[in-house]
């Protein structure tokens, strides 16, 4: 959290969550997907993993990023 906004693949859709809204899929007409965990410019109550924010992917700012990680299988 506080790096910059990480990008996630999960659509954006309000709480709580339900199996059955397709967040994770292809399916819905929104295509906004969820930021996560604030940036270097946030204010406080931001920098935490919990924080959410939308934007569609397209978009491009200084404050959006994405984690890299690999598999250890």
């Amino acid at each position: 959290a506080g790096n910059v906004w990480e990008w996630t693949s999960t659509r954006h859709r309000d709480e709580p969550y339900s199996a059955t809204d397709v967040r994770k899929g292809a399916g819905g007409t929104d295509s906004r997907r969820v930021l996560r965990g604030g940036a270097w410019n946030s204010s406080p109550q931001f920098l935490r993993s919990a924080s959410r924010i939308r934007n569609l992917p397209q978009f491009t700012f200084t404050f959006y990023g994405f984690r890299c990680a690999q598999s250890s299988s």
